[in-house]
């Protein structure tokens, strides 16, 4: 029971504390004079404890102090509630800031620490996880069909797969001795594993083999080759292997060139359309060693003959002691043959020719005082059947009183199967104004050039 003093005509209260929520209280009422007559009880009240709730409290009113250690949870905080950072979390004393500005990057703190991701736990796509990607049981490589086309550049591969470029590097067998091979300086050009161009001075050297395959590679960078007998140290990641050497002859380069001699080329495996024109000439052809079997028919023409290498058998060069006149007679014209060559035709069925190229060179001299005199440099052919002809060079003009030399090609296609008789002739034109114009010819020379079978 507890007591109110109070003034009379006033209202007086009386507070009680240490009540529980929920708690059902009666409670009646006596006045007492201030003699300290009291009155009768007055009608009962009751009431229950209520709960304390937010709107019942003035903002700010109430102190840490004033609150319970752990009686307040999670659920209790409004979800729009913005805590400071400050506020520490568990017993590892990291504040809310801290897990905030680790969880804006998760990867730092794993790679930070010792923890590990169950590959099965990654969700690649849809239900693929990142253990799908293994290869087989092999969980250090990825399965290949796994890898997207055009993914991987060219620096991630082994050098062996990125591709090289080689200059000079020229293999040679038993060279500079028997069971030796030797390789010239050159260059290897590659990306480096930046992805960039470089390149590679390689320097010259020789190699011994005993026995078994002597593979010689390069490391990736390296200023020189290595040698091994051990397959599996050729062919390391960094490496390429060049060429591999079994003693002798035995060279086989994959990269680079190879000296090739005689004894890997076979018999009737280079025709003329394999030689280079004008490569091949008579230092290069052993003596006698030529035969007609040898020669493809209708292979060797005379593009693949080096320019005075036809032998110029029957040259006519005529050069007499009084040099020959000619003498135009009225508008005709008059002709001073020469020596003569015999050319042996060939033609045959199909209507193929035999085709004869020549030079003829003259030495000249116009005699005329006063005129110009033209003439034509000309060819008078026969064969023993009976036909003959004549083929027209070059027109040429020479002015009074003076000399000259000329150079004029002709041309002979014979149909005939046998031989061919070849007269030069010079022709002197009149020019109509005197009858007595004169050349003088000083000297004749007619040179066959070349000698084939043509249309």
């Amino acid at each position: 029971m507890g007591t109110a003093n109070g003034i009379a005509g006033t209202v007086s209260s009386i507070s009680f504390s240490g009540l529980t929520t929920g708690d059902l209280w009666y409670y009646w009422l006596k006045a007492v004079d201030t003699s300290g007559n009291a009155s009768a009880f007055s009608g009962g009240a009751s009431g229950t404890i209520p709960e304390v709730d937010y709107f019942d409290l003035a903002a700010d009113s109430v102190r840490a102090a004033n609150i319970l250690a752990g009686e307040i949870v999670g659920g209790h905080f409004n979800t729009s509630t913005s805590l400071p950072g400050t506020i520490t979390v568990g017993v590892t004393g990291v504040s809310i800031g801290t897990v905030e500005s680790r969880a804006s990057d998760p990867a730092a703190r794993v790679n930070a620490n010792s923890t590990t991701i169950n590959p099965g736990k990654v969700l690649i796509s849809g239900s693929t996880t990142l253990s799908n990607w293994r290869d087989g049981t092999d969980t250090t490589k990825i399965y290949g069909g796994q890898i997207a086309g055009n993914t991987i550049s060219v620096n991630s591969a082994v050098i062996g797969l990125r591709g090289v470029d080689i200059a000079g590097l020229l293999f040679a067998h038993n060279s500079p001795s028997a069971n030796q091979v030797a390789w010239a300086a050159g260059t290897i050009s590659y990306q480096d594993d930046t992805g960039s161009p470089a390149t590679a001075s390689i320097s010259a050297s020789n190699a011994t083999w005993s026995s078994g395959t002597l593979y010689i590679y390069w490391v990736k960078a390296a200023s020189s080759l290595s040698t091994t007998t051990s397959a599996a140290t050729a062919y390391g990641a960094s490496n390429i292997v060049l060429a591999v050497y079994q003693g002798g002859t035995n060279l086989v380069a994959s990269y680079g060139r190879t000296t090739i001699d005689n004894n890997h080329i076979t018999t009737d495996a280079v025709d003329a359309r394999t030689v280079k024109a004008l490569s091949l000439t008579a230092a290069h052809v052993v003596s006698n060693s030529l035969t007609a079997d040898r020669i493809v028919v209708n292979d060797i023409d005379t593009q693949y003959l080096k320019n005075g290498s036809l032998v110029q058998a029957g040259v006519i060069d005529y050069a007499p002691g009084t040099p020959l006149l000619v003498t135009a007679i009225g508008a005709g014209y008059q002709s001073v043959s020469g020596a003569q060559i015999v050319v042996a035709s060939r033609s045959s069925a199909t209507g193929d020719k035999t085709v004869i190229h020549m030079t003829l060179f003259l030495d000249v001299v116009n005699l005329e005082p006063t005129y110009t005199v033209g003439f034509y440099c000309d060819l008078i052919w026969s064969d023993a059947g009976g036909a003959s002809g004549t083929i027209v060079g070059a027109s040429v003009t020479i002015t009074a009183n003076n000399s000259a030399t000329f150079s004029v090609p002709l041309i002979l296609k014979s149909s005939y199967n046998g031989n061919v008789t070849l007269v030069p002739g010079v022709y002197v034109v009149s020019d109509g104004s005197s009858l007595a114009n004169q050349v003088k010819v000083r000297r004749m020379k007619l040179i066959p050039t070349a000698l084939y079978k043509g249309s």
